[in-house]
């Protein structure tokens, strides 16, 4: 992989920890740094001690929408890249999560190497 990856961080969040789980281990393999949460509001908390330089963000979490998630990053970090995750056609809720800047969505399942383009693209 290119240099301009390696040491770069990327926050997961996803419920599904299989699924978060393997995202984690592929991104790594990519050399990236990655770290892990599957609950929404672990993120404002998180973002602070790991300084991720992209966030993937599954939009369906149990205990915050993903896009009540963005929100309340863009408010704190508004530079910090999001890439929303989902397994839903819910075009409303595309058009809310793509209205916020710096944005992508991407529809589950994705390839490693689909996930790492749109990583790039973002940054």
């Amino acid at each position: 992989m290119p240099g301009e990856l390696r040491q770069l961080c990327v926050l997961v969040v996803d419920d599904d920890e299989a699924l978060a789980g393997g995202l984690a281990w592929a991104l790594s393999e990519k050399g990236l740094r990655v770290a892990v949460v599957t609950r929404g509001q672990a993120v404002p908390e998180m973002i602070p001690a790991i300084r991720p330089d992209a966030l993937v963000l599954d939009i369906s979490l149990p205990d915050l929408n993903g896009i009540t998630v963005a929100r309340v990053v863009r408010a704190r970090w508004p530079a910090l890249p999001i890439i929303f995750t989902t397994r839903h056609d819910n075009e409303g809720e595309t058009r809310r999560a793509l209205s916020l800047p710096r944005t992508l969505m991407m529809r589950k399942p994705f390839d490693t190497e689909t996930l790492v383009a749109a990583i790039r693209s973002v940054l």
